[in-house]
């Protein structure tokens, strides 16, 4: 529409005192339109603002003053008669940054001064967990139960209200949230180790701050807001999680260790670590201590805690309950089949290990996932410093997992007869270099290494026109090259084989750098050295179980694989290998 056809209306709003936007309302079009309009019209939008009789910067160190005070820009402006936007503009010239949720609310600010009862030490704990303490001066919490948010609002003595926040995405919960402008409440939260950006600076409350006989008060704040109890998933076991700054876990865990007499662990997750406690009898005790005496709590998770120490809990497919079964599996009796069908003579339970071959001083033990695993076992060296062990008692050491042992016999049956000299040897001079097509070489590999199929190109020996030795190389990048793979057919050593596989990659490969690793469970490399590979050094590794099979540690990304139910099996490392004279 023209400026013609709003003129009499525009005029008209005009000599009444409306400002642009109030026009804009009235007319329900922009205010840049109607801007527009008035300009067309010879309309000076200034000359139509209301005048004030005396300058509200004649008022400035009062407004200052009550802003301080608590007073939100809303109100001020309310007060002195004048925009909202008038109010922030005096403020920022005068340094001050305004504060939305700096409305005329009362609140306790000396809430956290003495900390000296429950209802203090739960909120606290509660802030550290889940709270927010901004540089502009607002604490605030933001939580989808209503309830728990209610009442820490009427113990704080906060009159403002509870904002409903927007769900964002589909089938989120609806979360609520409550914002307290107090500078004076920040900056004590600071004092007692809840600053702003407090992610990597909370840290466990000593004495001073937070008394002996109040501490359970504060876990059980805290625990509302970051923990959890559940049922893990492949052991069936009911544990307690926590998460939080080292710091922070730290204190708990030696507290709960010398108060309680409970073993618990701590694990690295992304930026944060988590705190978990992983027998039932403890959980039972440490829920017992928590909730000790409690008028405040996270009823959700109080109610929780019961049907998970009976052992039951709802599946998703209705009211039916579960039981906790594990499956146990022999490991040795399995292994011992397996020996039986070698011609020699073995030992069991030797030292600390399943079995011993003295004829060539050969330890072998089993890993059980569900015994083994970080879930149950804190020391990530653990397989590292008892390979060590071994080796420096003059003992030769084998590890295999328990999903080897189970599905991959041949493989590890194949290892142990090259150790004993027991395999069929060959020359590399009597094989031939031949093609093979990449199904061809994939196939060879997941039959006869013990880590499955690698990635890259497959060179291939032929030993009576059947493959026997595959080597897979890989690009890392540019000219940088790792041996994935490498590998004699089940039953044979072929010697020279890995000379030359490296000589048929490096005429068809534009290799400068070759990079090999060795998995020091059955594994040493020695050889390498000779071949020009020098040794880098030793790297912790691990993979991902759900207690009866294992993956590798890339298929979940960072420590996600806990959140799925999987634990890590910390393995004796591998030893990185690199040759650079090509």
């Amino acid at each position: 529409m023209s400026a013609e056809f709003y003129k009499d209306q525009i005029i008209e709003l005009c000599e009444q005192g409306k400002s642009m936007a109030q026009i804009a309302t009235v007319l329900e079009i922009g205010s840049s339109t109607v801007s527009r309009h008035m300009k067309t019209l010879g309309l000076k939008t200034k000359k139509n603002r209301k005048q004030r009789e005396v300058p509200l910067n004649t008022h400035t160190n009062e407004i200052i003053e009550l802003y301080q005070g608590g007073m939100g820009c809303h109100v001020l402006s309310k007060k002195y008669d004048c925009e909202e936007t008038s109010i922030i503009r005096l403020l920022r010239k005068n340094g001050l940054k305004s504060n939305k949720h700096q409305l005329h609310h009362s609140v306790n600010k000396e809430f956290f001064d003495n900390i000296d009862t429950e209802n203090k030490s739960y909120v606290y704990g509660f802030f550290v967990g889940d709270g927010c303490n901004q540089k502009n001066g607002v604490v605030s919490i933001g939580i989808t139960d209503y309830d728990i948010l209610a009442d820490m609002k009427k113990v704080m003595g906060f009159t403002g209200p509870i904002e409903h926040q927007k769900k964002g995405k589909k089938n989120r919960k609806q979360a609520y949230r409550i914002n307290v402008c107090s500078k004076y409440m920040s900056e004590r939260l600071s004092e007692i180790h809840c600053p702003p950006r407090k992610t990597y600076l909370t840290k466990f409350p000593s004495s001073n701050i937070v008394p002996d006989h109040l501490i359970h008060h504060f876990v059980r704040g805290l625990f509302d807001a970051d923990g959890s109890f559940h049922n893990h998933t492949y052991t069936g076991t009911v544990i307690a999680t926590l998460g939080g700054t080292l710091h922070l876990m730290e204190g708990i865990k030696d507290y709960v260790k010398q108060n309680l007499n409970i073993d618990s662990y701590i694990y690295p997750h992304g930026t944060i670590f988590l705190w978990r406690i992983n027998k039932r009898e403890d959980v039972t005790n440490f829920s017992k201590w928590l909730y000790k005496d409690a008028t405040i709590c996270l009823q959700r998770k109080k109610d929780k805690i019961t049907p998970l120490l009976d052992g039951t809990w709802k599946t998703k497919d209705g009211g039916r309950k579960r039981k906790v079964e594990e499956d146990v599996v022999d490991l040795q009796s399995v292994f011992s089949k397996m020996l039986n069908t070698i011609d020699i003579k073995y030992e069991t339970n030797f030292k600390t290990a399943d079995f011993f071959i003295p004829s060539h001083n050969i330890i072998i033990e089993t890993v059980d996932f569900r015994k083994c695993s970080d879930l149950v076992m804190a020391d990530q060296s653990y397989y590292v410093k008892k390979r060590q062990a071994y080796v420096n008692e003059g003992y030769t050491p084998l590890f295999f997992h328990q999903d080897e042992i189970l599905n991959k016999s041949h493989i590890i049956k194949s290892i142990i007869q090259n150790k004993l000299g027991q395999a069929q040897r060959i020359g590399a001079r009597q094989c031939e270099l031949a093609e093979s097509t990449k199904s061809e070489g994939v196939e060879f590999v997941e039959d006869n290494h013990l880590m499955g199929k690698g990635a890259g190109d497959h060179f291939v020996l032929k030993y009576n026109g059947e493959i026997v030795s595959c080597m897979c190389v890989k690009r890392l990048k540019e000219n940088d090259y790792e041996i994935s793979r490498f590998c004699n057919k089940i039953g044979y050593s072929v010697m020279g084989a890995f000379t030359k596989l490296i000589k048929a990659a490096q005429e068809r490969l534009p290799i400068k750098t070759l990079v090999t690793f060795i998995d020091r469970r059955y594994g040493k490399g020695n050889y390498l050295e000779a071949l020009g590979f020098a040794f880098i050094g030793c790297h912790k590794s691990f993979k991902w179980t759900n207690g009866k099979e294992s993956c590798h540690r890339m298929r979940f990304k960072g420590n996600t694989g806990y959140d799925e139910g999987w634990a890590k099996i910390f393995d004796c490392g591998q030893a990185k290998y690199l040759r650079e004279d090509f």
